[in-house]
Order: structure tokens, then sequence, then C-alpha cells
């Protein structure tokens, strides 16, 4: 999360493995690679300012998990789970699906 709010882009990247993935059910998405995993970080969410976007800590399915808020209103967006492997972060699967937040006895907004 240090890495996300403060725009650390090779932090960011040390936390993936070299094959981590990103994909976003249900759409036909998949990233694959360190690199091009931090490159989407650092270009498609708030065009690269992720400092904008709050995240909240969260678990699903016994994974950690982000619950990401979107800049302008601080309202819910969607919530990003993590698999980790040897202390890396191997996948990110993000749900862009505010309608998660309840199930996860989380605020649909952040003030």
């Amino acid at each position: 999360m240090r890495a996300w709010e403060t725009r650390d882009i090779p932090a960011l990247a040390a936390l993936l493995r070299d094959d981590a993935t990103l994909t976003m059910p249900p759409q036909a998405i998949q990233i694959t690679g360190r690199q091009a995993v931090a490159d989407f970080f650092a270009t498609v969410p708030a065009a690269g300012r992720l400092d904008l976007i709050r995240l909240v800590a969260t678990r699903a399915n016994g994974h950690p998990s982000l619950a990401a808020y979107l800049p302008d209103d601080s309202r819910g967006y969607g919530v990003m789970v993590l698999t980790v492997a040897c202390g890396q972060i191997a996948t990110i699967t993000g749900f862009p699906d505010p309608g998660l937040f309840p199930i996860f006895g989380l605020p649909l907004t952040l003030h």
C-alpha cells in the first residue's frame, strides 16, 4: 500500500513475481509479467496517479485484498485480490464491482 500511495512504481514492481499476472473478470484483460503489470499501474488507473486512489486492506477467500476508492468522490470502485507465492505477488485479480463492498463489510464511500 505504501508503494501505491507514494506512486513508487519501482517499489510496486519489486513486490511482483517476474511472471505476475493481472486479470479483471469478466473482461478478457490479462497482463503478464512484472514490468507489464507495473506499466499498467503507472499509466492506467487514474492516469497513473495512484496516490489519488484510496486503498483499504481486506481479505477475500483467505487472500490479502485491497478495496479501491475512486478519487473524484471517494466512492468504491472494486476489489483487488492478491495471490502471494514465495513472498511476492503472483496474481492480482481485479473485480471492478462496488456491489462487492457490502459483502466485505466495507462502506460504499469514504469520507
